[in-house]
């Protein structure tokens, strides 16, 4: 018989594409264990594939859950007729008590706690309500990005491509979407009105309106987009007398400009949570002790999908130009309500140096500290050596079967991958997409920092998809954190697609390692300079990437004895190895060696002339 453990909860905030979960301690012995799956919406999914999701990616990496008190579950298109069926899904897996409720319930709780307050979502879609406190007591209709969600990413974007082709936009901003998406009217047409998820697809162009905010264009839109949300829903309620929340990454990204708009329409917004995950394990925790049932609090929310932007959770709370009543009032809530719950131990990326007051050492001595630290790496990466051969194999078997490898990273862990991949085909003479590195931001991110670019949740998948990513081949993603938000989505979307995924990453048990089959993860231990994974994480990294291109290459043929065979002659250097090569091999004078690879092109080729010559020869 399974024995619950009450001090057990585990609480999800599910879209319709990613469900973010987190498994808490109510005794603070154990450090809160978060998990991603994908979105477990009952309005799309039948109850089998809620039940694979579950037990496929839920399970393994959070242990035991089988044995939790209570489960706190807040999803889009947990309604009154879908969330009972969800609770009877959920009862069946589970020991503990279940609760279900609409994501609107959960943004509800997570910015206003037990107090009432409008509590609104801006994400692909939007939805407000006013909460008393407990539930839902009011609603106003999204009606879905067709006839409403204004303010969503979706809405946002519906108007960025009417206005771009109805030619009321500059014609500056118009050459650059042409030039970023190279979409034409009939293909728009096509993905909004016969394709799934036309949402979706609208959202994408969040990013375009995000890089080009400064634009006096796209500043209007946004802004007006927000001033009728706020006049259409929010105004419905008593904004008047109670606090105005967001959730949401629209809301968290165009911040000021919502603050500009609430202003505008003589609204006051009191808290903006980017993600409510956090929050909602806050509020859970102070209040677990409530009894349970299957909440059904809103009708179906069309507008219900997953951020668009998936940085670290941030709470900021946004106040009217600040007076001392103020001032007093945010430190005085700040005592009653610490932002911090269970504080998580340092990842072993971020834990502190060993060295300190280094601006004070002699070069000598800063060098030989780092050296020291350097020569942990080896050993370090000696212990997944088990994981990498498994990889190895898997990508040979896969190239062998047309199959191609992807390292996809941001920052330094992006250009390790490209450079890896970059040196593979004048090394070894195979085609340049066998192997390919797809780094956060594009090439202008190999030379220069690109802001917010490993932020972007749907690029990565995008540009793999762009280079013909398929169930066939491998994609390995690189981080030293391991919750890079273009990575793991990345990660995320390729199983999906059935790729074969894998990650290097330098601290365990992270976000990246669940959408993994292999997780080579290389405990290096703290940076030299705190925090600076270029350094040894980055060196374990490459040895890595080294290790494995460099296996996988000889299992495919393309060494022989230890020699690069097939090498790309590209410079003389090149050449006169190739020549020394056939020197080598077959004992003839160099001029002769020269000769032959001249005739040949390869030192391949020359092998297999010199080979069918010896076999004539009587």
């Amino acid at each position: 018989m399974i024995e619950i453990d009450e001090t057990k909860i585990l609480v999800a905030d599910s879209g319709s594409t990613k469900t973010d979960w987190l498994l808490l301690d109510l005794e603070g012995r154990d450090k809160p264990m978060p998990a991603l799956t994908k979105g477990i919406n009952p309005y799309f999914l039948i109850e089998g594939e809620i039940r694979y999701i579950l037990y496929q990616e839920l399970l393994p990496p959070l242990n035991d859950i089988e044995t939790i008190g209570k489960m706190f579950f807040y999803g889009a298109g947990c309604n009154a007729e879908t969330a009972s069926r969800v609770v009877n899904i959920m009862d069946s897996m589970f020991c503990g008590e279940v609760f279900v409720g609409s994501d609107m319930l959960g943004a509800a709780r997570a910015t206003c706690g037990t107090e009432a307050g409008i509590a609104c979502i801006l994400g692909t879609g939007s939805n407000s309500c006013f909460y008393d406190g407990e539930n839902i007591a009011a609603n106003v209709p999204p009606l879905g990005f067709i006839l409403g969600d204004e303010g969503g990413g979706a809405s946002l974007g519906r108007h960025l491509i009417s206005d771009i082709y109805k030619g009321t936009l500059s014609a500056e901003l118009k050459e650059q979407f042409a030039a970023r998406y190279r979409l034409t009217v009939e293909q728009i047409l096509d993905r909004v009105y016969r394709e799934p998820f036309p949402n979706k697809f609208l959202a994408e162009f969040t990013y375009f309106i995000a890089d080009n905010i400064e634009h006096p264009d796209i500043h209007s839109l946004v802004l007006n987009d927000f001033r009728l949300f706020l006049k259409r829903n929010v105004k419905q309620y008593d904004y008047q007398n109670y606090p105005v929340h967001f959730v949401g990454s629209v809301a968290h990204i165009f911040r000021e400009i919502l603050i500009e708009a609430a202003e505008a329409e003589g609204i006051t917004i009191a808290k903006i949570l980017q993600k409510p995950i956090t929050a909602l394990a806050e509020y859970h925790l102070r209040h677990c002790e409530r009894p349970l049932s299957c909440h059904c609090d809103l009708p179906l929310s069309l507008s219900s999908d997953p951020p668009l932007f998936r940085h670290c959770e941030q709470s900021e709370a946004i106040h009217s130009p600040e007076t001392p009543e103020n001032q007093e009032e945010t430190n005085e809530n700040q005592e009653e309500d610490p932002e911090e719950f269970p504080k998580k131990p340092l990842k072993p990326t971020e834990q502190p140096s060993y060295y300190n007051d280094l601006e004070k050492q002699p070069t000598r001595d800063l060098l030989e500290a780092i050296n020291t630290e350097d020569s942990k790496v080896p050993a370090a990466v000696k212990k997944v050596i088990p994981l990498i051969v498994k990889l190895v194999d898997e990508i040979v078997d896969r190239i062998n079967k047309g199959g191609r490898v992807y390292y996809i990273g941001a920052g330094t862990s992006g250009r390790l991958g490209v450079l890896d991949a970059s040196e593979i085909p004048p090394t070894y003479g195979v085609s340049p997409d066998l192997f390919s590195g797809v780094i956060a931001g594009g090439n202008i991110a190999l030379r220069t920092s690109v802001e917010f670019a490993e932020d972007n949740i749907f690029s990565g998948w995008n540009e793999l998809k762009e280079r013909g990513c398929n169930k066939n081949d491998v994609v390995i993603g690189i981080s030293a954190s391991g919750s890079t938000p273009y990575v793991r989505d990345a990660l995320f979307e390729a199983r999906m697609e059935g790729a074969y995924t894998a990650c290097i990453t330098n601290n365990p048990k992270s976000t990246i390692a669940y959408e993994s089959v292999i997780a080579i993860e290389i405990d290096t231990g703290p940076e030299f300079v705190t925090g600076s994974t270029r350094m040894k994480a980055g060196t374990s990294q490459k040895l890595v990437l080294n290790m494995i291109s460099t296996a996988a290459m000889i299992r495919l043929g393309r060494v022989k004895g230890n020699r690069m065979v097939n090498m790309q002659l590209k410079n003389n250097k090149l050449l006169d190895r190739g020549v020394r090569i056939i020197v080598d091999e077959y004992r003839i004078a160099f001029e002769k060696a020269q000769q032959l690879l001249a005739e040949c092109g390869s030192v391949q080729e020359a092998f297999k002339k010199m080979r069918k010559s010896k076999d004539e020869t009587p």
